[in-house]
């Protein structure tokens, strides 16, 4: 059986270039990752989650940690800023919202929600903690696209409360 398993570290060893690995880097994260690989062969359920991000943080400076995760959440980041659009777009907000000021603004806020959540993905009391200060400096575009997801919750809440008590 191969392992197939994409891990932190392979993902970073994959963008060494981009990254701007240095040897002394490169083979520390080829030593780790060949150990992970191994373990993963051994134990194929397990979880080094913890451990590859601690290794991230200890051998990544903080922009390459910075470039790391905005490629390896460009996908999500770019669903996210897609879906808020459509939905301020469905909900007729586009000239609440100047689209060319706050794309940039809302897919830095985004990246940074998911490099948090990937970063304390584990740590439910820091995670929370750093969530929510970053909320505090959330974009318009973001406070929009929030606001109309929690309006259309509370409808969803609203109607199956109202349908559940007619008799």
């Amino acid at each position: 059986m191969v392992c197939e398993r994409i891990t932190l570290v392979s993902l970073a060893l994959s963008l060494s270039s981009l990254l701007r690995l240095d040897d002394t880097q490169r083979e520390y994260l080829m030593d780790i990752a060949l150990s992970i690989a191994r373990r993963i062969h051994k134990e194929p359920r397990a979880d080094f989650w913890n451990e590859e991000m601690d290794v991230l943080r200890k051998i990544l400076s903080a922009g390459q940690l910075n470039t790391f995760f905005m490629n390896k959440n460009s996908e999500r980041i770019t669903g996210a800023l897609d879906a808020g659009w459509r939905r301020i777009v469905a909900a007729r907000l586009t000239s609440q919202v100047d689209s060319a000021k706050e794309f940039p603004r809302a897919y830095i806020y985004y990246h940074e929600q998911f490099k948090i959540m990937d970063i304390f993905r584990n740590f439910g009391t820091p995670r929370k903690k750093n969530l929510a200060e970053l909320q505090k400096h959330k974009p318009a575009m973001v406070r929009i696209v929030d606001e109309l997801i929690r309006r259309e919750k509370e409808q969803k809440r609203g109607n199956a409360v109202g349908n559940e008590f007619v008799w």
